[in-house]
């Protein structure tokens, strides 16, 4: 199948099955997805948010073991983070069936992902850096964070997560150039938090 970016693994996937079975939710109450770039790759399989360096060649994906956060989850969050996980360092085959259907293989694991988001890199559109990645700050206008919870933006496909000591923000964004990157700011979730907390979150 020549490859084209209807053929592309880049963009965001959902995880349809993992081993021919329906996976369960995320711990987010989300549904299990990967995320693909030119050179990276990340997402959420249950448990933790993940992301590593990886490419496609010669049929195969080939993935470092990716860094994730550490929470933990009981079954069976914990077993389908450990199968995709370890499944996508063990370069996988890439069978697709279709734009948008592609089966991820080796000798123990199988994927199956159905698109849920464009391929991210068109014809004469440059690579972008943040997808599938996962930033934390440790210091804003020279205030350093030692010793509490570290804010964390997650970027996948189109959409950014930022995860903070008192709740959540969901958006869109989109690269302006090389150096200048502009958030959309969708939905909002809080939870309660100390007064100190609040005033670094703002």
């Amino acid at each position: 199948m020549k490859l084209t970016e209807r053929t592309s693994l880049e963009g965001r996937w959902i995880i349809i099955a993992i081993d021919g079975r329906a996976p369960a939710k995320t711990a987010y109450d989300q549904q299990p997805h990967l995320v693909f770039g030119p050179s990276n790759y990340g997402g959420n399989a249950g448990c933790n948010d993940f992301g590593g360096i990886g490419l496609r060649h010669d049929g195969r994906w080939y993935g470092d073991f990716a860094m994730a956060n550490q929470m933990g989850c009981a079954e069976p969050l914990s077993g389908q983070d450990a199968a995709v996980h370890g499944m996508l360092a063990s370069g996988p085959t890439i069978h697709f069936n279709g734009a948008d259907r592609v089966t991820l293989a080796t000798a123990k694991h199988r994927l199956e992902l159905g698109r849920a988001g464009r391929a991210v890199r068109g014809s004469g559109e440059a690579p972008r850096a943040l997808i599938a990645t996962r930033c934390t700050f440790r210091a804003v206008s020279g205030e350093w964070r030692i010793g509490r919870q570290v804010p964390a933006l997650i970027v996948e496909g189109d959409l950014f997560r930022l995860d903070t000591a008192c709740g959540t923000v969901e958006g869109g964004w989109q690269q302006l150039g090389e150096d200048r990157v502009r958030f959309e700011t969708g939905r909002r979730t809080s939870k309660a938090c100390p007064t100190a907390e609040r005033a670094w979150n703002e």
